[in-house]
């Protein structure tokens, strides 16, 4: 929501990016994913073969940068 609100609250992108939890869900390719997200994937038993058929989440923390 702070994202979207940004200009009118005259917020700087860095700071409202950061400022907020997000997880995002992906479609996207097997070489996107992390091995952890592989790893995760295997375990639970689903199976994706083609491009853009893996369904993986990336959660973002309050103040963490993601390193990707």
């Amino acid at each position: 929501m702070m994202l979207t609100m940004q200009e009118q609250l005259n917020l700087a992108t860095d700071y409202v990016m950061f400022s907020q939890n997000n997880l995002t869900c992906y479609w996207g390719n097997r070489e996107e994913s992390t091995n952890k997200q592989r790893k995760n994937i295997k375990e639970m038993g689903y199976k994706y073969r083609g491009k853009n058929q893996w369904l993986y989440f990336l959660l973002l923390r309050q103040d963490i940068i993601p390193i990707i």
